[in-house]
């Protein structure tokens, strides 16, 4: 009984303490409540975001391994590559770094097939299209703020301000839309360049043909074993560095093989001038 006379006292305080400050108990309550929503909130946003995030990515095809070399992938590269264990797609393409005429702009330009198409790493178009013949372009979204509208004229020119003449069939491109690129989802930087002051401002898309490139710069790669899990986990991370593994071991010797190639046919084309210049002599003297 005296044990509950106490209980009974103590409700009494309480609620006598609630009458005679019941705004400070209502502000309090009022902030206990904002404070177990905004924790629920963000422990949902997280695997939300994820989730949109992963869906962006399987709808646009991200790959999970992008291959690129600098003196190209040749024949033996793609065998070796394609003969990884676990591949899903592969999209060989072309890409090469470029300045804008009359500009400081530095962009990275991709390859897509003739009808528009990429099996891996795609592009979401934000205005226009993608460019489905010879001669058009598409560009970065983020570029139209520095003035580029659909139907503008870009010319393409080397880090010396020179027209390339072994890269691409055409210089001069006529703007058909903009578009965004899961790799980019993350950055607000572009990547680094050799080119003007080290900065890619953006990247563009052209169709193959209008690369003049005798091998393949970059394999985009999708796994089997990355498909339905998640992004950003730690699962998805352990996964794609077994493929990356894969992939250097394949690949490894490579490098070394292919510049010595290179240094092969250089050296053949120079004898071959050699030889041209001592039998113009020859001639010169009978």
């Amino acid at each position: 009984m005296v044990i509950k006379m106490k209980k009974k006292s103590l409700y009494k305080d309480i609620f006598r303490e609630i009458k005679h400050s019941f705004g400070r108990f209502l502000s309090i309550t009022a902030l206990l409540m904002l404070g177990v929503a905004f924790f629920v909130g963000l422990k949902a946003a997280g695997p939300d975001m994820i989730l949109t995030a992963t869906n962006y990515f399987e709808k646009y095809n991200l790959a999970d391994v992008d291959v690129q070399s600098t003196y190209g992938l040749d024949e033996s590269d793609v065998e070796l590559i394609e003969q990884v264990e676990g591949i899903k797609e592969i999209s060989f393409g072309y890409t090469a770094d470029v300045l804008f005429e009359n500009t400081n702009l530095v962009a990275k330009v991709y390859s897509i097939l003739t009808d528009g198409s990429l099996n891996v790493n795609g592009y979401e178009i934000n205005k226009g299209r993608l460019p489905n013949k010879s001669g058009e372009i598409a560009i970065d979204y983020d570029l139209q703020s520095k003035g580029y509208k659909i139907g503008d004229k870009i010319t393409f020119v080397d880090h010396n301000g020179a027209a390339f003449t072994d890269t691409f069939q055409e210089s001069t491109f006529t703007i058909v839309g903009f578009v965004s690129s899961p790799k980019y989802i993350e950055n607000t930087k572009r990547g680094s360049s050799t080119f003007g002051d080290g900065v890619i401002d953006g990247y563009a898309v052209i169709v193959e043909d209008d690369f003049q490139m005798d091998v393949f710069t970059v394999a985009n790669i999708r796994f089997n074993n990355t498909l339905n899990v998640p992004a950003y986990s730690e699962l998805y991370d352990d996964k794609n560095e077994e493929n990356v593994e894969m992939i250097e071991t394949a690949l490894k010797g490579q490098p070394a093989k292919r510049l010595q190639k290179i240094k092969e046919e250089a050296q053949s084309e120079i004898d071959d001038a050699e030889e041209e210049l001592q039998e113009g002599k020859q001639e010169l003297k009978d």
